[in-house]
């Protein structure tokens, strides 16, 4: 939870506390001699730099939390990178549902601190994939039913990881729930209705709606529209229904943000040519060791 050093209030209980000790000195030695109205302006000037000071302390701190936060918002973003590249053909698909689930959060009610942890479980709630084999994750047809035991365990994965970081626990709580169902037949722990939290079933709608809308290895992708019938299908067994009612009104025009922000995700040189380089000392698949250790030494 996010907590300011300095406020407006805060600014007016030290004005009003400097007052009430400027009148309380003044009361106190107005009856007196006169000289000792000297005492007045000294501590009238203590009380005016310790409220500078305490200010200058206050921008400091914010500054410094603001440079942390920065720097923690961009980490997540690399590590949504890392997790873009690991797939090619998702590409781009974190940051998409990322705008989809804000903006459905935002218009429910969600804000400050939830919503910052919904930004960050959006473009990580695959971050457990990354500890799946190859094979599974690059398999071109249906997984069997072993496979998708392995997948199943992605989300709790992703959670662990997520937990060891240090992120707020709504974080990883997100990722652990964001494949459970309304109906309670999801995975991991069979959660259902409002037992799933919030931003898991924002963020399972808004998957399932870009996921049904974009080209997998196993099957051509959807129109949107016809995506977004499919996801309505489901409201009230795999998802929410208010969040799929609110994702039905407004999928349209998110679609077009989404499209205005696709030109300014990062990516990664992954096609580039690097025309340097020995062979490695493992060698080619083709060159005979003895030639490979040579050419590597």
């Amino acid at each position: 939870m996010r907590h300011e050093f300095w406020t407006p209030r805060a600014g007016a209980y030290v004005c009003l506390v400097g007052a009430f000790l400027v009148w309380a000195i003044w009361s106190a030695v107005a009856p007196g001699p006169p000289y000792r109205l000297v005492l007045v302006p000294p501590l009238f000037y203590a009380i005016c730099r310790s409220y500078r000071m305490y200010v200058r302390g206050c921008e400091e701190r914010r500054l410094h939390r603001d440079q942390i936060e920065a720097q923690h918002l961009r980490t997540i973003e690399a590590l949504a990178l890392a997790l873009d590249a690991k797939d090619p053909e998702t590409r781009n698909h974190l940051g998409r549902v990322r705008v989809y689930a804000v903006e459905l959060a935002r218009e429910m009610g969600v804000h400050d601190q939830e919503l910052e942890c919904l930004r960050a479980a959006a473009l990580l709630h695959d971050i457990g994939k990354l500890a799946l084999p190859e094979r599974i994750i690059s398999k071109p047809g249906k997984l069997t039913p072993e496979e998708f035991e392995k997948v199943k365990a992605h989300p709790l994965v992703g959670a662990e990881i997520l937990q060891r970081v240090g992120f707020d626990p709504l974080v990883p709580a997100i990722v652990r729930a964001h494949h459970e169902r309304w109906d309670g037949r999801g995975y991991p722990d069979g959660l259902r209705g409002d037992q799933i939290p919030l931003g898991a079933r924002i963020l399972s709608a808004v998957d399932a709606l870009d996921a049904l809308s974009t080209d997998r290895r196993y099957r051509k992708a959807l129109p949107l529209s016809e995506a977004m019938r499919e996801v309505s299908l489901r409201a009230g067994i795999s998802f929410d229904p208010e969040v799929v009612a609110l994702l039905a009104r407004r999928y349209e025009e998110l679609e077009r943000k989404v499209s205005r922000q696709a030109s300014a995700y990062a990516k990664l040189s992954l096609d580039v040519r690097v025309d340097r380089g020995v062979a490695p000392a493992a060698g080619f698949e083709t060159a005979p060791l003895q030639q490979s250790l040579t050419e590597s030494g």
